[in-house]
């Protein structure tokens, strides 16, 4: 609080106004607990910079595809050719379409159904061999969904599926 341009301080119990050094009230004889000096002049921080990273700059670029994805330009990529190799070889549409790790799965994951079937098939009167068809069939319609999608341009992850 301020009085004709100099400081002052209010006493709490009666509202009579002294200097900032008064330890005692000239009214009411109130002892002020502490004494206040003049304020000194503050110090001014300039603004603080802008962010280094904004959200905008987070977002990829145009053009941009994680490690292992791939794209191919629209129209380029042959869904049919990814069905005919994997009718012949479970897996071998999917090393087509670029999904390796994929393509083993099928492969590998393949010759275990069919060991798998065959032992399960002595138990299950030979029902355990409807996997066979099964696994081939997945794969088959994996090659084709993920074909398409190359085709049309959208850009499919390793482990992508349809």
């Amino acid at each position: 609080m301020s009085i004709n341009g100099t400081p002052h301080k209010a006493c709490p119990r009666c509202g009579q106004s002294d200097h900032l050094q008064a330890t005692v009230c000239q009214r009411c004889g109130h002892q002020f607990r502490s004494q206040f000096d003049v304020p000194q002049q503050t110090q001014v921080f300039p603004p603080l910079p802008p962010p280094t990273f904004p959200p905008q700059m987070l977002t990829p670029s145009p053009g941009y595809l994680p490690p292992g994805y791939y794209q191919a330009p629209p129209g380029t990529h042959s869904v049919g050719v990814a069905v005919l190799l994997s009718l012949v070889l479970t897996g071998a549409g999917q090393f087509f379409n670029r999904q390796t790790g994929k393509g083993c799965m099928f492969l590998f994951g393949g010759v275990g159904v069919v060991v798998f079937s065959l032992i399960l098939s002595f138990f299950t009167f030979g029902l355990a061999l409807l996997l066979i068809p099964a696994w081939w069939i997945w794969a088959l319609v994996d090659a084709a969904l993920i074909g398409s999608k190359i085709n049309r341009g959208v850009p499919v992850g390793p482990w992508d599926f349809s």
